[in-house]
């Protein structure tokens, strides 16, 4: 038996994990992995209402993630297209999701044994819904 343990909605253009560009330093010549500059205030924005909806201590066992995410419809792309199938990836804003939840709403986001995600056009922001799995001596933990 699973149960609803917290829904939340987050304001703002959703941000991708994962998605890193590679530069090389002027003073050593080795290449730096850069995350988008968007990726942390994203994050910030979802741990911050995670927080606000779920004050509990965080989840230990068996979690299912749903997660619909809006994002602004391209300027140049035409009417006759009606699903978000242009970048971010929805994988990657998955990611962005999991990590930010992390010790918060669960331990660790390895326990995400189900993911249910759209991606669609609109005001940007995200509907996350999470929940738990009854431990076998049925209690949720």
């Amino acid at each position: 038996v699973r149960q609803v343990i917290v829904q939340f909605t987050v304001h703002g253009q959703p941000a991708t994990q994962g998605s890193m560009k590679a530069l090389v330093s002027r003073s050593t010549g080795r290449a730096i992995v850069v995350p988008s500059r968007s990726l942390g205030p994203w994050r910030k924005a979802v741990a911050w209402a995670a927080r606000q909806a779920y004050t509990g201590e965080p989840a230990e066992g068996p979690i299912d993630l749903n997660c619909a995410f809006y994002v602004r419809r391209p300027k140049g792309l035409p009417k006759r297209f009606h699903y978000a199938i242009k970048k971010p990836d929805l994988d990657k804003l998955v990611r962005a999701i999991c990590d930010s939840l992390t010790g918060i709403v669960w331990k660790d986001d390895s326990q995400v044994i189900s993911v249910h995600a759209t991606k669609t056009y609109g005001e940007p922001g995200a509907d996350i819904e999470v929940s738990a799995w009854e431990k076998p001596g049925g209690e949720i933990k």
